[in-house]
């Protein structure tokens, strides 16, 4: 609601890149100054192991992890934490 707030031009708003990304694209935001804080969180995804043999469970996992490691997943300067567990 403080995004949207924000683009119809009411107010000030602070957001998660890449999220308003689209919107700082289009003119709909702006920053006013380069400064990022690092959120220090992680993403994780959590499945029963008996999944791993299941076709299209596979093909998504493998599609999540990369697209999890891609740079505009991750925000600028942000390097990639990705791991397997066993």
């Amino acid at each position: 609601q403080a995004l949207q707030a924000a683009v119809d031009g009411l107010g000030v708003a602070m957001g998660i890149r890449p999220y308003i990304d689209d919107d700082l694209a289009a003119g709909r935001l702006v920053a006013p100054f380069e400064l990022s804080v690092p959120k220090g969180m992680r993403w994780y995804l959590v499945y029963h192991g008996f999944r791993t043999g299941q076709r299209d469970f596979a093909a998504f996992r493998r599609w999540i992890i990369r697209a999890a490691a891609e740079p505009a997943a991750r925000g600028k300067g942000q390097r990639s934490l990705m791991r397997e567990e066993t």
